[in-house]
């Protein structure tokens, strides 16, 4: 009996080419929008995940309240907070603090290129993010003066196939920097990207920049926190001011934490910052509504389509009911058609986004990643999304045909 419903179910896809690949076209064509702009939130929502302990991270802002400032909110911090409160509170595990993200020039014999990302750093920076170091040292690779961390990308380019490790490297023709470790090059996805890394430990003759690194005064330093506990920033934020006023900072400088996960999607208004890429929530729930609103379409078109086509189904359904079919067989007939259709139609969308997500990256500079539809929990979600298509559509049909409802009840 099974079969022969999906018997009599393709064969009148197949009698009615032309209404059968509008209905199905049209749902597919709505289903592949509503993944693409999936794949897209997914993306945004991803940013800093593959950190382990993203959760436990927090990134130190300032709230400016000097006259004048265009901006409240800005993403550097006195050199000496990040210290400061790693040593003062007993919830702050570790602090890392980054300056620079300059292009520099640099060289290795008679070879001359541009670092895109140069930082100065610390070590700490790779136990608290989950940056893989995959040749070189594992631990206090940044601890020395003029040592150095640069990523795969750029150890191809300096010194191809050679091994880097202890090679040196001129910076801006005067200065002998030391390859201590090799990084992996860093996910799209994440709000940090760097190409070189630099010791912040003062090297001899830098006695200006051993002050700099102690100072108060200034904001000019990009500093992240690692908790014992997720960031709260109701809880974190008053320490952090006593700390800043302790140590006489400037008293318009506001410290204020911001977690990991909110630095991608919550920094629209955050000036002086190295945020890679940030999008803004708004985006999100833009793309959700439009995304939600594309599937109602589809599903609404493919029903007025339905109802187009009803007085040619009641005429079926009579006939049917004069040979003997029974209420149950007659509806289950239409569920197995919707169902047929719903899926054929999620098939193709599945194709369509294929082809056309590398190309939507491309224009768009994103990198929405096709394999996250084919992750377990996410094609358990659109089976669902499929089937409750097929049942809205089943029990809307009576309400959209009524010479059909009549015959069926």
């Amino acid at each position: 009996m099974l079969k022969s419903f999906f018997v009599i179910g393709f064969r009148n896809l197949f009698k009615q080419k032309g209404y059968s690949g509008i209905k199905i076209i049209g749902l597919a064509l709505g289903l592949s929008t509503s993944m693409v702009i999936f794949l897209f939130i997914q993306e945004d929502y991803s940013y800093d995940t593959m950190h382990h302990n993203f959760s436990h991270i927090g990134r130190l802002l300032t709230i400016d309240k000097g006259e004048g400032v265009s901006s409240k909110v800005v993403g550097v911090t006195p050199p000496a907070l990040g210290g400061a409160a790693a040593a003062e509170l007993p919830e702050v595990l570790k602090s890392v603090r980054l300056s620079g993200g300059s292009r520099q020039d640099i060289a290795y014999e008679d070879k001359t290129l541009k670092c895109d990302a140069y930082y100065r750093s610390e070590s700490s920076l790779f136990e608290i993010f989950d940056f893989p170091i995959v040749a070189g040292l594992k631990e206090g690779m940044l601890d020395e003066p003029n040592s150095v961390v640069i990523t795969q990308s750029l150890a191809t380019r300096i010194f191809g196939t050679e091994n880097p490790i202890g090679k040196t490297i001129k910076l801006n023709q005067n200065t002998d920097l030391n390859v201590t470790a090799v990084a992996a090059d860093l996910p799209s996805n994440s709000h940090i990207q760097f190409d070189m890394l630099r010791s912040m430990t003062p090297a001899q003759g830098e006695d200006n920049y051993r002050q700099f690194l102690e100072s108060w005064q200034g904001i000019n330093m990009f500093t992240y926190l690692l908790l014992d506990r997720e960031v709260n920033p109701d809880d974190l934020n008053p320490k952090l001011q006593a700390i800043s006023t302790k140590n006489k900072a400037v008293e318009f400088f506001i410290p204020i934490v911001q977690p990991l996960k909110d630095v991608h999607l919550y920094s629209k208004d955050i000036l002086f910052e190295r945020n890679a890429n940030k999008s803004d929530i708004l985006n999100i729930y833009v793309l959700s509504t439009i995304a939600i609103l594309i599937l109602l379409l589809a599903a609404v078109n493919f029903m007025n389509l339905v109802t187009a086509k009803s007085t040619g189904r009641a005429k079926e359904v009579g006939m049917r009911k004069v040979i003997g079919a029974v209420k149950h067989q007659l509806v289950f007939q239409h569920l197995v058609e919707s169902i047929l259709i719903t899926f054929i139609s999620v098939a193709i969308a599945f194709g369509i986004v294929y082809v056309l997500l590398p190309i939507l990256n491309s224009t768009y500079y994103r990198f929405a990643n096709f394999n996250m539809l084919l992750s377990y929990k996410i094609l358990f979600g659109w089976r669902f999304l499929s089937l409750a298509l097929v049942f809205w559509q089943v029990s809307i049909r009576p309400l959209c045909s009524p010479p059909l409802s009549l015959l069926l009840f």
